[in-house]
This record gives C-alpha cells, structure tokens and sequence, in this order.
C-alpha cells in the first residue's frame, strides 16, 4: 500500500475541551479520514476520540469503505483503555473493508505499548510526516 498524500484544504474540527489533557483534529478528506492525537489518550479521553470519528464511521451518504490515518505523533501517554479504543477503531476500519494507516507516537513509552499490544499487525505503519 503507498502512503496516503494529502491535498488541498485541511479544514478539521479540534477538540475544544480546555481541561482535558488531550486534542484531536479530525480532518474528512473524503474517501478517507485522519485523526491527530496530543495528548494523552486514557481512560478519561476515549470517549472524546470515539466521538470524534463516531459521525463518519455512520455517515450513510459516505460511498465506499472509508480508510483512517491515524496520527499518533504527538501522543504523550496511553493506556489499556486508550489502546482498546485504538484497536476497536482499526477493527470497525477494516471490518468494513478499509484501512488504517499510523504515524507511530514519538514517545518511547507509547510505542512500547503499541508494539507490546502488535498493533502493527492490525494497521499499515508510515513515518511521521514533516
């Protein structure tokens, strides 16, 4: 699989919580869609990401399956119920005939989890972008 290119206009919708410890962008680039996470994705913030991508995930106007990149650069912290949330999306994703693409985290501490919990196999890895 060749590594998505994006194009033209980023409009996204960010996450507007101030005393959440954790952001995402969403950005609807058509037949697929990339998440942005900083932060910190655990137990208090899974709700905040699923309900990031929940509308796309049951747009019936949308044709075909929908692809996810998934941005995990600027990932601080993550834990079993985060990674849970990850892996429930990347699974509903390819349920339904798409694909996940990460950019792994930047932070040691956060890929060791992604790779203790091998979610490589469930998803395509790229480099982050610069």
């Amino acid at each position: 699989m060749q590594a998505a290119t994006l194009v033209g206009e980023r409009e996204g919708r960010v996450s507007d919580d101030v005393t959440c410890p954790f952001r995402v962008v969403t950005v609807d680039l058509g037949g697929s869609v990339e998440l942005s996470l900083e932060g910190e994705l655990d137990i208090a913030t899974v709700a905040e990401l699923w309900s990031s991508v929940a509308p796309m995930l049951e747009d019936s106007r949308r044709q075909g399956p929908l692809s996810l990149i998934l941005d995990m650069t600027g990932l601080e912290f993550l834990d079993a119920a985060g990674l849970g949330v990850v892996v429930r999306l990347a699974n509903k994703i390819r349920g339904r005939g798409g694909d996940v693409v990460v950019r792994p985290p930047v932070r040691p501490l956060v890929r060791r989890v992604l790779e203790f919990a091998d979610v490589a196999t469930r998803c395509h890895q790229v480099p982050a972008a610069n």
